[in-house]
């Protein structure tokens, strides 16, 4: 019987002794037998992965054969918890006067909250208030980059993403409970998906927090929880830290943040940046500090390029071309060997027919191929056809038709799992999920995304849109789950690292010919401005 009301996660990175003075804060400080420690260690070169496991052998630890960062780390672990709730502890703090204890007991009365935090100490005991933030928004930006949040620390209004004024000594909600010590239910981490690994390190536990909210989440810090926290202690090069910030702020403004608002909030990072290289070349003739503050600051300027990566849509940090595909998806092939309506009979096509298309794709460059539905032809037809010309494919499985007639068997997708294709979902009853609430969508992508999850026994983060059809609404609740590409029928250009895929789907009259002339099409129109309009209308009136 499992008795474990908390997994206690710790994520350590060549931290040994603070990471040891951190797990023997938890046990001296937490009722026995009812919480599990798990840590993480991402590869340290100081030893810490042996040393835990010297001196708490009870405990499970991972070794990690590369560094995950903190996001993948988590995921990791969250993935082998066993407890009703999950808590992300920083090896770089020591739990006070049963903190934990006290955090599981408010988390407790207050259920609605589902995400909840307590009150962070500086090593030398004076209040830390980044236990929790406001969500960030293009006027704190603007102060920030001003130093109006630095100089008015105290203002609500100057620096109201720090909740300025508040000395966290109150019970409150907020917007973001900070990773280094926040508590959530095991459910509702499983429903979002955990942290968004596109965030190696920092803003991560911001994307999460501001996901859970729209799934009715309110977090909650409460005072009476209190540990001490040594800040940064994995990172000590203080450039690179500050470049890692600024990058996962970049992608966090990309994903949460409207493209104008976005696009602002990267100049006032620059200006920021511009600022305190400035000022603090001032400082060092009065600081003998100054000088490495500096050097500092005037890196990470000289570094902004890398930091602005996440913008540059058209080409990546050095330089190059981001890569472009044209994604050709299936439906059926061959016999349904069940009663197809009418309209889906017209994405049937014959099984010579998707053989000169594969024969006709498979040595041009950059064309991959998809298929929806999960009939059982993906795994009889298919399946051989692709390894035979050393092709790989992604498989979108509509969660309620698993093991049902004519469909894909659980065996099947596990099968193509292990030849190396990716499983994504369909949804779990193929519904159109424009017409459904935000509720009903995040129950219909949840649920799809464990019945497939369940199959393959690893994450699933991809999905296809029902009939091809999105808007705005819906990619904000698919990134709410979770999902990280969501594949369309949009017939453009697909773009590595972007959420929209956009693909071409063959049709029972499309020939091979047919199919080349339309990628060809696809490709010689991606500059043109009749598909970017189409898609704007999918995205934003539809």
């Amino acid at each position: 019987m499992n008795n474990v009301i908390c997994s206690i996660i710790v994520v350590s990175y060549n931290t040994r002794e603070l990471t040891l003075a951190c797990l023997r804060s938890v046990i001296e400080q937490t009722t026995p037998g009812t919480y599990e420690i798990i840590v993480v260690d991402n590869q340290s070169s100081d030893g810490s992965a042996d040393a835990i496991a010297r001196e708490c052998p009870h405990l499970r630890l991972i070794r990690a054969t590369e560094n995950l960062g903190f996001a993948k780390a988590n995921n990791l672990a969250a993935r082998e918890a066993k407890g009703e709730y999950l808590l992300l502890l920083n090896p770089d703090t020591v739990v006070l006067d049963r903190a934990i204890d006290r955090l599981v007991a408010f988390a407790k009365s207050r259920p609605e909250a589902g995400i909840w935090g307590g009150r962070t100490l500086s090593g030398d005991g004076t209040l830390d208030p980044s236990s929790c933030w406001r969500r960030s928004t293009p006027w704190n930006a603007t102060c920030r980059a001003l130093g109006l949040a630095r100089i008015f620390r105290s203002s609500g209004f100057f620096n109201s993403e720090g909740y300025g004024g508040w000395n966290r000594d109150t019970v409150r909600e907020v917007d973001i409970v900070t990773g280094c010590f926040l508590l959530i239910t095991a459910s509702l981490w499983k429903s979002l998906n955990g942290f968004d690994p596109m965030f190696f390190m920092y803003y991560e536990d911001a994307d999460l927090c501001l996901r859970a909210i729209q799934f009715g989440a309110k977090p909650t810090i409460t005072p009476d929880s209190t540990i001490i926290h040594y800040s940064g202690a994995s990172e000590t090069i203080r450039a690179d830290k500050l470049v890692r910030i600024f990058t996962a702020k970049c992608q966090f403004m990309r994903r949460h943040w409207s493209r104008a608002g976005a696009r602002y909030g990267l100049w006032m990072l620059k200006l920021w940046t511009l600022r305190a290289s400035v000022f603090q070349s001032f400082a060092k003739f009065f600081d003998e500090d100054g000088d490495h503050k500096t050097n500092a600051w005037s890196e990470v300027w000289s570094r902004r390029a890398v930091w602005a990566s996440p913008f540059r849509q058209n080409a990546n940090a050095r330089g190059e071309s981001t890569r472009t595909s044209v994604i050709v998806n299936f439906h059926g092939i061959g016999e349904p060997g069940r009663d197809v309506p009418d309209e889906e009979a017209k994405v049937w096509i014959k099984t010579d027919t998707f053989v000169a298309i594969l024969d006709r794709l498979k040595d041009l460059p950059n064309i991959e191929f998809t298929f929806d539905d999960g009939n059982e032809s993906d795994y009889t037809i298919a399946l051989p056809a692709l390894k035979s010309r050393n092709l790989n494919a992604t498989f979108f499985v509509v969660g309620e038709w698993i093991n049902k007639p004519a469909f894909l068997k659980a065996e099947q997708i596990q099968h193509l799992h292990r030849e190396g294709m990716r499983i994504g979902h369909h949804g779990m009853t193929h519904r159109a999920w424009t017409l459904l609430s935000n509720q009903e969508l995040q129950k219909e992508l949840v649920e799809a995304r464990s019945a497939v999850e369940a199959v393959v026994d690893s994450t699933v983060a991809i999905a296809a849109c029902p009939y091809g059809l999105y808007n705005r609404r819906v990619i904000r609740v698919a990134q709410s789950v979770g999902l990280r590409e969501l594949f369309t029928s949009d017939a453009r250009l697909a773009i590595d690292s972007h959420m929209l895929q956009a693909r071409i789907s063959v049709r029972d009259h499309m020939s091979a010919d047919d199919v080349i002339s339309q990628v060809h099409v696809v490709r010689h129109n991606h500059k043109r401005l009749i598909p970017h309009l189409k898609a704007f209308y999918k995205y934003w009136i539809r």
